[in-house]
Order: structure tokens, then C-alpha cells, then sequence
């Protein structure tokens, strides 16, 4: 069972957020299930995520769910992508990656940590517990 809470500013899931994204496009391009691709891929990033940031992220609700919620926010930035990779170059991430660093902003403030702050260091943290 994952226990770990991890204290990091804005800023250093900012700096993640973009392999968070990377890893959702791959899942999406790969597109393994008939059906629960998007819900997957989310769920993935999100990981992807909290394993960068060295543990689970805290606050309620999660980012899966504040996406949910931003739900034309999100389908916007999507096709944004979508549609400057359909030009032959690379998809432009840089609305998904704003609604990721603002959400995630929100989680972090929920969980009472502030965004803007420094990270902050976990005692005997580690991915796992027994």
C-alpha cells in the first residue's frame, strides 16, 4: 500500500508535469482497451506523477478528479494538441500542461500545502510501505 505524502512546491510539479503528459500521449497513441483509454491514461500520468514527486500527492479531490470536473477545460487543451500535431509538427502541450500545474496548485492548497513554497522534505519517506 502507497502511504507516503509528498511536500513539494509548484514549482517542482511543474517541472514534472511535462513527463506526466508525455506518459498520457503514450498511452493514448497506444490506445490498448476498447473502451477506458482516456480514464487509463489519466490514471497513468497521474502516477507517473506522484512517482517524480516521490509519493503520493495529498489533498482532496485528486487530480483524475479535478480534471473530471474541468472537463471542457481539459477537452479544449486536447484538441489544441490534436490539432498542431495534425500540421506535421509536434503537439502543443502547453494548455494541458497549464491546467495540469493549476490543478495540481489546487490539490496541494487543499492538503495545506502551499504551491509557491520551497519543497519541503519527508522523514523516512519511501515509495512503499509494509
Amino acid at each position: 500500500m502507497y502511504e507516503t505524502r509528498c511536500r513539494c512546491s509548484s514549482a517542482a510539479v511543474s517541472g514534472r508535469a511535462e513527463e506526466a503528459l508525455s506518459a498520457r500521449n503514450r498511452m493514448n497513441n497506444i490506445h490498448p482497451f476498447i473502451n477506458g483509454n482516456g480514464r487509463t491514461a489519466r490514471a497513468a500520468s497521474y502516477f507517473v506523477l506522484c512517482v517524480k514527486a516521490g509519493g503520493w500527492l495529498g489533498g482532496d479531490p485528486i487530480l483524475p478528479a479535478l480534471i473530471k470536473r474541468e472537463r471542457p477545460r481539459y477537452v479544449a487543451a486536447l484538441k489544441a494538441a490534436d490539432a498542431s500535431f495534425a500540421t506535421g509538427g509536434e503537439p502543443n502541450l502547453g494548455p494541458l500542461h497549464t491546467l495540469l500545474v493549476d490543478l495540481l496548485a489546487e490539490q496541494m492548497k487543499s492538503a495545506g500545502i502551499d504551491p509557491n513554497a520551497a519543497p519541503q522534505p519527508q522523514q523516512g519517506s519511501s515509495p512503499r510501505t509494509p
